[in-house]
């Protein structure tokens, strides 16, 4: 076994012992700081405990025990023949309980997918046809060129893509498929996000052609966005393109936002954090201009700005959004 792959499956049992140790009783100021340390450590230190806190909420409708007894096999899992990212082992650790806990959709392609992003990362990929694709927090895709398109096949998360000219002897179709339909690029700059229940296309240069399942295509043009589902499109809307592209300057643009989307547009680059907005304040309208990257500034905004008054608990790991006391 190589140098390589033991420190892979070192660091993946250590995220399962941090894991083991968060559930056998609280950590100590000590130890949360340890454990913060540990996770910041790099890129694999952090997609290893990714890993375990998926597996952990997959879990979670099991008898205490019996989810502590999975958890301990996962770390004692032999894993041999592995290459590539530390996801890899990830997948092979878990691949045993997998298939009877109804696997996340979203582990299992942040996994598995050709591109991918963690919370909190963004990056540039260059695909094979030359297009320039910029991935925002949580996304994955896969690519799919043959002789009749280019495809890419969004399962979740954000992008951005500039699309390349086609050097193939025969013009072939530039498409990105969603759950909600497919668009096919015109000559295109343009943002794509699948959400939940419908995807959202921003068309920053050219045109798109949208088409959902079974419907008429719909073409939507420059500084023009659409969202749209299985059923059918919403109303075309016209776009500020600052804001669509603010994420990847690490911002986050908002006019008159409900506090409660606002903070789950945050949460989406914050990992290990968990957010509760009282009922009193989830619907006060939040406009600005908030750093994606620094969530200290956006609460100290937040309370400075709002009658918002912001509680910390656990290390600043539970975040409690409140109403000031009049």
């Amino acid at each position: 076994m190589g140098a390589e792959v033991q420190q892979r499956q070192r660091i993946f049992r250590q995220a399962a012992d941090w894991m083991l140790k968060q559930q056998s009783a609280p950590l100590s100021a000590a130890e949360q700081q340890a454990f913060e340390q540990w996770v910041q450590q790099s890129e694999q230190h952090q997609r290893a405990w990714e890993c375990v806190e998926h597996l952990n909420i997959a879990l979670q409708g099991l008898p205490g025990k019996q989810a502590r007894q999975i958890l301990k096999q996962a770390r004692q899992t032999r894993l041999r023949q592995l290459g590539g990212k530390l996801a890899v082992v990830c997948a092979v650790a878990l691949s045993a309980y997998a298939g009877w806990m109804g696997w996340d959709s979203q582990l299992r392609y942040q996994l598995m997918a050709e591109y991918s992003t963690a919370t909190g990362e963004q990056k540039r990929v260059r695909i094979s046809d030359g297009s320039q694709v910029y991935l925002n927090t949580r996304t994955a895709f896969d690519t799919q060129f043959d002789q009749q398109q280019r495809l890419i096949k969004l399962h979740y998360g954000e992008i951005h893509i500039s699309t390349a000219p086609d050097s193939y002897p025969v013009k072939r179709p530039f498409r990105v498929q969603t759950r909600q339909g497919v668009l096919e690029a015109l000559g295109t700059v343009f943002n794509v996000r699948q959400l939940d229940d419908q995807t959202c296309v921003a068309v920053i240069k050219s045109a798109v052609e949208v088409r959902v399942t079974g419907g008429a295509p719909l073409l939507v043009r420059e500084n023009q966005q659409l969202c749209f589902n299985r059923q059918g499109y919403q109303p075309l809307q016209m776009m500020d393109v600052n804001a669509v592209e603010a994420w990847q300057r690490k911002l986050l643009f908002t006019y008159d936002m409900p506090l409660e989307k606002f903070i789950q547009e945050i949460r989406r680059y914050h990992q290990l954090t968990y957010f509760q907005v009282d009922d009193e304040v989830k619907n006060m309208l939040i406009s600005g201009s908030y750093p994606l990257d620094d969530l200290s500034q956006v609460l100290a905004l937040l309370n400075r700005t709002y009658p918002v008054r912001v509680e910390k608990k656990l290390a600043g790991r539970v975040i409690f959004l409140r109403a000031k006391a009049e």
